[in-house]
């Protein structure tokens, strides 16, 4: 009987620890804005860092890509029009990661202090229960662990 209340305290603990984490990060992620500026006018990709004072324009890093699609109608079987069209797929990808920016909106450190506590004291409650197993169980190994090595400490005197 008191394993189960015990095991459903623990259950309550866990999706309490669930419901501020996620409560927390929706707070937190409503807060930023993302912004991107790769396709816009006069825009540049600068994959690392500043070269010569400028990066890639937007539209020079669709280049490789279609001259990969375009080698994969002449030699369909070759494995270089795939390597220069997956080699350009990436580029483009690396391209908008790199414009993208990401801005923390200004709030109130009440509402930030908020923030903190719900995400890390939530995930704080739901590591508790799946790593320590609980708040009881470590009670109850304790004592089977006593008891075990008692018995074997019997065991080696017969």
């Amino acid at each position: 009987m008191e394993n189960r209340n015990n095991a459903g305290r623990d259950l309550g603990l866990f999706l309490l620890g669930l419901a501020m984490c996620a409560g927390g990060l929706y707070l937190f992620l409503n807060n930023v804005v993302i912004e991107t500026s790769l396709w816009g006018s006069n825009s540049r990709v600068d994959f690392f860092g500043t070269i010569g004072g400028g990066g890639i324009p937007s539209g020079m890093i669709t280049i490789p890509f279609i001259i990969g699609i375009v080698l994969l109608f002449f030699a369909p079987k070759s494995i270089w029009p795939k390597i220069v069209t997956g080699l350009g797929l990436l580029i483009i990808l690396l391209g908008v990661i790199s414009s993208t920016t990401l801005r923390f909106k200004a709030t109130s450190s009440f509402n930030y202090i908020l923030m903190v506590i719900l995400i890390f004291g939530g995930a704080a409650m739901v590591l508790r229960i799946l790593l320590m197993g609980g708040y009881s169980e470590g009670e109850e190994k304790k004592k089977n662990k006593s008891q075990s090595v008692d018995d074997m400490l019997d065991e080696m005197k017969k």
